[in-house]
């Protein structure tokens, strides 16, 4: 399986200080708060059977691109256009570690 990301534009004027980094920390904190309304939801069942965490659903994936643009924010304060062979030695160091197994 791959996830597909898209092009992530950086917002204009980021700086690489405290404030950007802190971002992606406060960006990851959000997606587990999504998460976790997702996982209360995911479990309970209307009266028809259906599950109701469409809604905390599409909050977490919101709150997913809100991460990731706040690391491609990251990424073009500190002047890098391109991730993706940080992201492949990512996936390298990864397959060594038997996490695609």
């Amino acid at each position: 399986m791959r996830v597909n990301v898209g092009t992530v534009r950086p917002f204009p004027g980021v700086r690489p200080d405290k404030a950007q980094a802190v971002k992606v920390v406060e960006e990851a904190a959000e997606v587990f708060s999504a998460w976790e309304a997702w996982d209360e939801w995911r479990v309970v069942e209307d009266s028809a059977g259906r599950t109701l965490a469409k809604s905390a659903y599409v909050s977490m994936m919101c709150e997913l691109a809100d991460c990731v643009t706040a690391c491609a924010n990251l990424a073009a304060a500190l002047g890098v256009d391109d991730l993706a062979p940080h992201i492949e030695r990512a996936r390298v160091k990864n397959e060594t570690r038997g996490r695609y197994e």
